[in-house]
């Protein structure tokens, strides 16, 4: 499924740009040259089908949201899932069961800032918005479960 909402985010990408020039809904925009080239980054590893090294997610991940720790929207950010689940995709690649069970916990991770994001972004927190994100979250979390939970395995 998530495979198939990656392909929805890639057509509303393509109608964005083919529609005159206006005000689109989107979650989380690339606000920073940061966001901007970790999104490329990781964007490049998963076109060729490589695997990023670990270290430079885990930097992302410590840098990704500068919001002070007790703003109560510090628990909702793009960035952030796709620093927990580019580090589970390293984590998801190895044969060590430890390592997997850390790659499942940062998938809830990052699943836990999305979903605080329906609590504290009401307004911008719409599945059209969530859809149209520069982020490449969908194809990410498709790729990270389908090591997690190859074909044929899922219970």
């Amino acid at each position: 499924i998530f495979g198939l909402l990656h392909l929805v985010q890639s057509q509303l990408e393509e109608d964005d740009e083919a529609e005159a020039p206006g005000e689109t809904v989107e979650w989380h925009p690339l606000d920073s040259d940061d966001h901007l080239r970790f999104r490329n980054w990781i964007y490049s590893h998963l076109v060729h089908g490589q695997l990023p090294p670990l270290v430079d997610s885990v930097h992302f991940l410590a840098r990704a949201d500068p919001r002070e720790p007790d703003e109560p929207n510090r628990e909702c950010s793009a960035a952030k899932a796709m620093g927990y689940l580019a580090t589970a995709w390293v984590f998801a690649q190895e044969g060590d069961s430890e390592l997997k069970q850390e790659a499942r916990d940062l998938v809830e991770s990052a699943e836990r800032q999305v979903k605080h994001c329906a609590y504290v972004e009401q307004d911008r927190f719409t599945l059209l918005a969530i859809l149209r994100t520069k982020w490449p979250i969908w194809w990410l979390l498709q790729r990270v479960l389908s090591l997690l939970e190859p074909r044929g395995e899922a219970s």
